[in-house]
């Protein structure tokens, strides 16, 4: 769940894509934390996060996804 739309503009604005280069992509996003889940929706809360990147790769018809690591 994107707890409000601040936290939304702050993830769009981090992601991440780099265009196939030898058949694979690859592509880093956020994923929302917070301390506080009965206030998730309010826009005063502490934005914090975790980041994931991975390698997608096309197979045929078919895409993979290749995680790559956690940042924090």
């Amino acid at each position: 769940m994107i707890p409000n739309d601040r936290l939304v503009g702050v993830i769009n604005d981090a992601a991440e894509i780099q265009l196939p280069s030898e058949g694979k992509a690859w592509m880093m996003a956020q994923v929302p934390l917070t301390n506080e889940p009965h206030r998730a929706k309010d826009d005063d809360i502490m934005l914090m996060g975790a980041a994931v990147s991975l390698f997608i790769e096309e197979i045929g018809d078919a895409l993979r996804f290749e995680f790559e690591i956690f940042h924090a």
